[in-house]
Parts: structure tokens; C-alpha cells; sequence
């Protein structure tokens, strides 16, 4: 689609309004894949599947936020929490980046409205000059995503916005360094746009200008 990736690019900010429902679409469809991917941690909700594929709607309970982050593709293979874990209700919690675009998206387990608004809340609260509430959305406005704290969007910040433990629960952010001392000397001293630059291959076709 070519405004997710012109957003991805940061080539944009805008989503008119004519489009936000087609980006919602794209956006839901991939975060119930997640949960999907991860459904042997607490199964995943079939009932939001099940509404979406008759709707083509993002479900009931369903929240997204988005922003924009200087740090590419952070949580580029995608993210996923799960609160309670262990018992039935609650909310999924995933998130992903897309070059210069992070969404976050909520849905609710087992249909547990009330957990996925609480979530969704703490996320709204805790995220504000980072990431924008972009679902749900009156009907027939645009939007604008925030890059104004992009700067600082960065492993740490986004850590706090997408484990439990820190948005519910005000804990530190885990912050694992997963990276291979070989891989850290061999890249050191290198920007993430000069790595991108030397090891990623952008497709030959361009998305069409806005």
C-alpha cells in the first residue's frame, strides 16, 4: 500500500481521511496474524478474526497507536505481550516497526473489553508525545502521526510502551543487547542509516509520490 509506505519512509505524516480506514485495515490484519503466530502463549482471539473477516473493520476492543522513531524497523520481526497470561480474559499487546514508522496495536483476549481498555489507556497516557491513538477514529477525519519526539524513540522508550510490566505496572523496561560481540566490532562506529545503506536492498520499484 502506498501510503503505509510512504509512512514507513517518513515521506508522509498524513493518513486522509478516505484512506485511514484501508491503513487500519492493513494494520489490524497484521497484529491478528501476530497473535496468531503466538497462539500457543495464551491462544489468540478468534472471535476479533472472526469480525474482522465479516466487517473488514478493525474488531470491537481493537486500539492502535502509531508514531515515528529515528531508530529503523525497532521491533522490526514484531513484538508480542500477553497480560494475564495464565488466566482467561485480558489483552494482547503488539507491536512493530516499519522502518521509520512504530505501531502498536491492542486487542482483546477472550473478548475482554475492559482489559484491552485498560491497556489501551495506560498505553495512551504513558505514550503521549511519542505515539497517537489512531483507532479508533472519527469517522471521515485524517490524521497526523507525532514525530516530534522521534529523537527519543528509541529500545528504551519503547520497552516501557510495550511490556507489561513497565505500562501497567510502572517496573523498569527490559532491555536485552542480543547482538553478537563479532557483529558489535564488525559495525561499530556505524550509524543505523549507514547499515541500512550497506546491507539492506531497497526494492527496485519506488512507491508512488503522494
Amino acid at each position: 500500500m502506498a501510503r503505509m509506505l510512504n509512512l514507513a519512509r517518513f515521506n508522509t505524516q498524513e493518513i486522509p481521511a478516505g484512506e485511514v480506514l484501508s491503513v487500519m485495515r492493513s494494520v489490524t490484519r497484521a497484529a491478528l496474524m501476530t497473535t496468531w503466530g503466538k497462539r500457543d502463549i495464551g491462544a489468540y482471539p478468534a472471535a476479533s478474526f472472526i469480525e474482522f473477516f465479516e466487517t473488514r473493520l478493525p474488531p470491537t476492543g481493537v486500539y492502535i497507536f502509531m508514531g515515528f522513531t529515528d531508530w529503523f524497523s525497532i521491533h522490526a520481526a514484531g513484538h508480542h505481550a500477553l497480560w494475564p497470561v495464565e488466566e482467561s480474559g485480558g489483552a494482547h499487546l503488539v507491536s512493530w516497526g516499519l522502518d521509520r514508522l512504530f505501531i502498536v496495536a491492542v486487542l482483546p483476549k477472550d473478548g475482554d473489553f475492559v482489559s484491552a481498555t485498560t491497556v489501551a489507556s495506560s498505553l495512551r497516557k504513558k505514550s503521549k508525545g511519542f505515539l497517537k491513538q489512531v483507532w479508533p477514529n472519527r469517522v471521515g477525519h485524517g490524521l497526523k502521526i507525532p514525530s516530534q519526539n522521534a529523537h527519543r524513540l528509541d529500545r528504551e522508550v519503547v520497552g516501557g510502551l510495550t511490556q507489561i510490566k513497565p505500562l501497567l505496572f510502572d517496573e523498569e523496561p527490559l532491555i536485552f543487547d542480543v547482538d553478537p560481540e563479532r557483529s558489535i566490532a564488525r559495525y561499530s562506529g556505524m550509524s543505523e542509516r549507514e547499515l541500512l545503506e550497506a546491507y539492506v536492498t531497497r526494492p527496485s520499484k519506488q512507491p508512488p509520490n503522494l
